[in-house]
Parts: C-alpha cells; sequence; structure tokens
C-alpha cells in the first residue's frame, strides 16, 4: 500500500507543477490502485513525449513552402 501512496503522491506532485491548486488535485487523482497506476503511466508517457519533441511539443509535421 505504500507503493500506491508514494505513486499517487508523484501524480498529485505533477499536477501540482503544471500549475493546478493542491486540493484540486488531491481530488482530480482517485485512490483507486488501478487508477492511480494507470495514471502514472499516462504521465510517464507524456513526460517521455516532452523530451523528444523540444522544440515542437504538439509533434506537428510541417511542410517546407517553396516561396520561404
Amino acid at each position: 500500500m505504500e507503493a500506491i501512496n508514494k505513486l499517487r503522491t508523484e501524480c498529485v506532485r505533477y499536477y501540482v507543477e503544471k500549475g493546478y491548486p493542491l486540493d484540486h488535485c488531491e481530488l482530480y487523482v482517485p485512490k483507486d490502485e488501478d487508477e492511480i497506476r494507470r495514471i502514472f503511466g499516462c504521465i510517464q508517457e507524456e513526460k517521455k513525449w516532452k523530451t523528444n519533441t523540444h522544440s515542437n511539443p504538439l509533434g506537428i509535421q510541417f511542410e517546407q513552402d517553396d516561396n520561404t
């Protein structure tokens, strides 16, 4: 149970760092073990995605215009 509490704490911390109020984050992150693991996994994927797209956070492919 302690490991799940640590994962939940990390999830809450992640959303607080994104600018959400702590009380909102506490309500947003569920206490269900499976949901905590799912959200934590999504956060890890988002962090990986962000580090792979520094200059293009949306990962949009731009076509080069011949006039530029």
